[in-house]
C-alpha cells in the first residue's frame, strides 16, 4: 500500500492544530496495519477507534460511529467526525462533516 506524498503533507499540516483519530468500522489489527502504513513512525494519530465503538445497524447493514466516545470532559461542539457516510451522523447529527469520498484524483484538496 502507497499513499501519495500530499497525504503525508496534510497530516503534518493538520497535526499542530488538531487531534487526529482513526475512527474506522474495521477491526482493531485491521486498523493498525493501515495506520501503521500511512504513519511510518510519525505518530500522527493520538488513538485508534475500532468496529467495537460502532454501532450495527441490521435493517441497512452498516456500521455507524458513535461520536460520543470522544466526548468525556469535551463540549459537543469540539468534536468533529470527517465522514464519507451518511450513517455516521445518525446519533450525533451535529457533530458530522460530510464530505465526498477520495477517490484518487491528486487534485482533490477538500481538506
Amino acid at each position: 500500500m502507497q499513499f501519495r506524498p500530499y497525504l503525508m503533507h496534510m497530516l503534518r499540516a493538520l497535526k499542530p492544530f488538531y487531534e487526529l483519530i482513526i475512527f474506522t468500522d474495521k477491526t482493531k489489527e485491521e486498523a493498525e496495519t493501515i495506520t501503521n502504513e500511512i504513519e511510518k513512525d510519525q505518530n500522527f494519530f493520538t488513538y485508534i477507534i475500532p468496529v467495537n465503538y460502532c454501532y450495527y445497524v441490521p435493517s441497512e447493514s452498516v456500521y455507524v460511529k458513535d461520536v460520543s466516545v470522544f466526548l468525556g470532559n469535551r463540549l459537543d461542539n469540539e468534536v468533529l467526525l470527517i465522514t464519507t457516510s451518511a450513517f455516521d451522523g445518525l446519533l450525533q447529527p451535529l457533530n458530522i462533516v460530510p464530505v465526498k469520498p477520495f477517490i484518487g484524483d491528486e487534485g482533490d484538496r477538500l481538506l
